[in-house]
């Protein structure tokens, strides 16, 4: 018997699916079994399945398009390893994936699952960033991204994956793991996870966020019992701009309706006066993507605290100092572009200095629409 099995749903990935395979069969621990699952594909997916003349790979071929999590739970009824784990078509492992992950495991028995840190790439394979999160951060985010490994003894008891939670599964199963289980985070960046216009989490983005606060809200007596004090106000600012028509209900389950000073601002009722142009507070990734979200023509400029890229441009829009902001910010619309673990930062410093008059972009972004 192998001891890790690995499950591959495949739907129409001609174009990575090659490059995903060969990224398993280059591992340097060679105790896998793959089990692809072809989920109907209609362009060469199966062709380049059957090219692999390994007896280590197997290809299930659904009859009907079932989508990921049903895929996965048919995927796993085939499995004979001692650990679980499972990837997309578009992704890649680094060759010592597996080796890092099997080697913790069997090394701490205390631990039923492990997960690698990750980069990000472009369509074409370019790094373009890394993600890295601690598991106590598991409680506001799901923070395991795509390099996981778990005890075979723990999917059995957790059961299968939740073919209501779609586009959220993976999520929802690593809380229904840490339920049971303890969960360890390996600082080792092992995996390369594909940022593309075909890709799920771009192309499903508004009900990946619907789907999101649907899992929240079932598991928040679980959540709230677990997350420390920074992100439990996180998770409750998410949730608010998920969902403003609950903020009574919310404020009464997270606060006991005492709301922490710091996030006080939140109760401020914010106006996007559409006529004036817009400065983006935050020339991060959230702030690249509110220019994207608004359009270069509706964007002034950017603002950072980074000393070290104020006075430079990004995609030809200067970013300026805070100090400079003050001196202008009443003939534009502050738009705060960080993600809810940093936007109280920012809301705090623009309130200390008279500045009140601001939204937050993740609250446009993440509203759930009819």
């Amino acid at each position: 018997m192998p001891m890790v099995s690995i499950v591959m749903p495949v739907y129409n990935g001609e174009k990575y699916l090659r490059e995903s395979i060969d990224s398993i069969v280059s591992q340097t621990f060679a105790d896998w079994e793959l089990i692809l699952v072809n989920d109907c594909s209609s362009d060469r997916s199966l062709e380049i399945m059957k090219e692999y003349d390994d007896a280590r790979i197997r290809i299930i071929n659904n009859e009907t398009n079932q989508k990921l999590p049903r895929s996965l739970n048919i995927g796993f009824r085939y499995a004979s390893g001692r650990y679980f784990t499972w990837t997309s078509d578009d992704n890649r492992f680094g060759e010592k994936a597996l080796e890092h992950m099997v080697l913790f495991l069997e090394k701490n028995p205390r631990y039923a699952m492990v997960y690698s840190s990750m980069y990000f790439i472009d369509s074409d394979g370019q790094i373009e960033g890394a993600f890295s999160e601690g598991a106590e951060k598991l409680y506001y985010k799901d923070v395991v991204g795509g390099c996981f490994l778990y005890r075979r003894e723990a999917a059995e008891k957790t059961g299968g994956y939740d073919e209501e939670m779609f586009l959220v599964e993976d999520y929802d199963y690593w809380l229904r793991i840490n339920a049971q289980y303890e969960i360890y985070h390996l600082d080792s960046l092992d995996y390369y996870y594909r940022r593309h216009k075909g890709s799920l989490t771009q192309t499903k983005a508004d009900l990946i966020n619907r789907q999101l606060y649907r899992l929240r809200l079932r598991e928040l007596p679980f959540l709230l019992s677990k997350i420390a004090p920074e992100e439990k106000e996180c998770l409750f600012i998410d949730m608010i701009f998920q969902d403003e028509s609950r903020y009574v209900e919310l404020k009464r389950i997270f606060w006991h309706d005492k709301l922490p000073e710091n996030i006080q601002w939140i109760e401020r009722k914010r106006k996007y006066d559409t006529e004036k142009k817009i400065i983006l507070f935050g020339a991060g990734i959230f702030g690249q993507n509110a220019l994207t979200y608004f359009g270069e023509d509706k964007i002034y400029c950017f603002v950072d605290n980074n000393s070290d890229i104020v006075g430079t441009r990004l995609y030809g829009k200067q970013i300026i100092s805070f100090e400079e902001l003050q001196d202008i910010y009443q003939e534009y619309q502050i738009v705060i572009a960080v993600d809810s673990g940093k936007v109280t930062v920012l809301a705090k410093q623009l309130d200390e200095c008279g500045i009140t008059d601001y939204i937050c972009f993740i609250e446009l972004i993440n509203r759930i629409t009819e």
